[in-house]
């Protein structure tokens, strides 16, 4: 998986415009998450691809060229940070509720509701953690799940 981490205009149309360009190249999204930067008129746009290296080149050549683009930077696990937020509702009845607490507390999640039958789990974690704790809270009956796509910055250099 490959990370592009885009800073464009903060504009009407310019995500249908990046994302059409990948969409019409036959290059599937696998996650894709935008918000405003600190500089109100710029919009950072993450996107996750799967495709080889010189699919990612073809991929940054072309968004290059969109006038909306102000710089694009390909990010990999070794020059960034990246997170992706989750919302999960489990079932959780008398008799499992302690192992879901017992999961949450290992994997730094955290229980943002409870009911008599189940609990609302906030986690954050970069890909491979949330695939551990997927794997782990799935033995679980999971009734609803919502995530945000990743978001990454790229890792400052230290002196």
């Amino acid at each position: 998986m490959t990370t592009l981490s885009l800073i464009v205009d903060n504009s009407a149309g310019v995500l249908t415009r990046v994302s059409g360009l990948i969409a019409r190249r036959g290059f599937n999204i696998d996650s894709l998450a935008v918000g405003t930067t600190q500089e109100p008129s710029l919009s950072r746009i993450t996107i996750v691809v799967s495709c080889d290296e010189a699919t990612v080149t073809q991929m940054v050549d072309q968004i290059s060229k969109l006038y909306c683009v102000k710089s694009i930077t390909v990010l990999d696990k070794g020059t960034a940070k990246s997170r992706e937020l989750m919302l999960l509702r489990v079932q959780a009845d008398a008799q499992n509720r302690n192992d879901i607490i017992g999961i949450c507390n290992i994997f730094e999640a955290r229980i943002i509701e409870a009911t008599a039958d189940s609990v609302m789990i906030e986690f954050a974690g970069d890909l491979e953690k949330e695939a551990a704790f997927m794997s782990i809270i799935s033995q679980h009956k999971i009734l609803e799940l919502a995530r945000t796509g990743v978001i990454a910055l790229a890792k400052q250099q230290y002196i």
